[in-house]
């Protein structure tokens, strides 16, 4: 009696935030309430009904008392504190059951609603006194600080009439950053050799450079200059030198900030894209013994970071660039270029991320971009609209779709204008698609230091 007063009074304390009754409760308690419905038809049917509405109390009483308090259950989660912008990001929730009987789990994530997410309700039984492990994925849409909140669980009672639920404290702050799982995996193929991997290709091209590597025998294509007279009256034989491109060289990156930089392109924003790729082209730089700046800018210069070598100065470039944002401004192209020529005094290959869809900001970047071509290789990096390309290709329909086409058509053709321009003042230029940019932008990279160009 005093246990069944101590279950009553735990369940009229316990709210519905934390417990939640089922459909088999539910068809129980009409199934009892249809001979008390009866009740005035004949006495039977009264106690029918009566004997089973004590039934059910008792039952759920039962239940209560068998069914594992929310204590013995508690959850965890795992996750990188550095996640990567548009990347599939596996969060793990490690779960442990420390009751002596099995039980069935409901459990929800609280991630940032700005996530893209995949299978954040889990359903899994767990045996007695046992855990395991849960995982989801979530897709960052943009950069910056965010916070998970806490995770929700719910299981079922041992007879099944009603199901406890819980919350488990577990609030958490990430940065996303730049993809990072892109640029381990680059890591990673590159420390087995497997450039072709990843779309990168090798960059050593022997003849080219300006640096001793070594000695080979001699080739029929090689030039004849590149002979070691010395080794080869050793040898008895012709042998060539080996060389490779020069180190320690500036890469000065350049990351338009600017009103056209928040055009979407899918699920991310073209800065978004670039800031991937300035990221990749760091990388890499730094592993062919480069020096790396970075200078993000719109009207104003945002971030400005001198070009070093090393691990050291990449995480600070990473640092910098997690939570820039695009800013609804003209770019002032005058200013971070003139400051570029007053802080540069060694020849440098400028990576400038743009955009040239706006005529007018075009007129300006021609006019200002050219100026840093006498002392610096100059390389425009700009993205290919797909939604342009896709209007401007289209056969119309309708008249509106007509209108559409020669505006789509007049962008594009005022764009290739302004690209053909640059390169006639000695600018190059890498005009390529979204999913393509990162691996273009480094290929192009290897190129010019292949050829020692830069």
């Amino acid at each position: 009696y005093a246990k069944l007063i101590s279950v009553v009074r735990d369940v009229w304390h316990c709210s519905t935030k934390d417990m939640v009754f089922t459909h088999k409760l539910a068809i129980v308690i009409v199934a009892a309430a249809i001979p008390v419905a009866l009740g005035g038809l004949s006495s039977f049917f009264y106690y029918v009904g009566l004997i089973s509405n004590i039934a059910i109390i008792l039952a759920f009483a039962v239940d209560w008392i068998i069914t594992p308090t929310p204590s013995r259950v508690s959850a965890k989660r795992h996750c990188e504190e550095k996640l990567s912008l548009g990347a599939r990001n596996v969060i793990e929730l490690r779960l442990r059951n420390r009751a002596d009987v099995p039980l069935s789990f409901e459990v929800k994530d609280e991630p940032p609603h700005l996530f893209d997410v995949s299978g954040a309700v889990i359903s899994l039984e767990l045996p007695a006194d046992s855990e395991t492990t849960a995982r989801y994925a979530v897709i960052p849409r943009m950069r910056g600080n965010y916070e998970f909140g806490d995770i929700n669980i719910r299981y079922s009672s041992r007879l099944g009439l009603f199901k406890r639920q819980m919350r488990i404290p577990q609030r958490m702050t990430v940065k996303v950053y730049p993809n990072l799982l892109e640029l381990r995996k680059y890591v990673v193929l590159a420390r087995q050799g497997r450039f072709s991997e990843t779309g990168i290709r090798h960059s050593r091209l022997y003849g080219e450079g300006t640096e001793f590597e070594a000695l080979r025998d001699y080739l029929p294509d090689d030039d004849f200059r590149r002979i070691n007279w010395k080794a080869t009256a050793r040898a008895g034989y012709p042998i060539s030198e080996e060389y490779e491109p020069e180190r320690s060289q500036n890469i000065m990156i350049m990351l338009d900030c600017g009103r056209m930089m928040t055009a979407a392109i899918g699920n991310m924003s073209k800065l978004d894209y670039a800031v991937n790729s300035a990221v990749m082209l760091g990388y890499v730089s730094c592993i062919k013994g480069d020096k790396v700046g970075l200078m993000a800018f719109s009207d104003d210069v945002e971030a400005f970071i001198p070009p070093r070598g090393g691990k050291q100065q990449l995480y600070k470039i990473m640092e910098a660039l997690y939570d820039i944002s695009p800013r609804m401004q003209q770019p002032d192209y005058e200013k971070a270029f003139t400051l570029l020529e007053s802080k540069s005094n060694k020849r440098s290959l400028v990576v400038v991320f743009t955009d040239l869809i706006d005529i007018e900001i075009s007129k300006t970047l021609l006019a200002y971009l050219p100026l840093l071509r006498p002392h610096h290789l100059v390389l425009c990096i700009t993205l290919k609209d797909s939604v342009l390309i896709r209007i401007a290709d289209k056969m119309p329909d309708t008249v509106e779709d007509v209108y559409q086409k020669a505006v789509a058509g007049q962008l594009l053709l005022e764009q290739q204008g302004t690209l053909n321009a640059l390169q006639r003042k000695g600018v190059m230029i890498l005009d390529t698609t979204p999913e393509n940019l990162s691996v273009a932008t480094v290929n192009r990279y290897l190129e010019l230091k292949g050829r020692s160009l830069i």
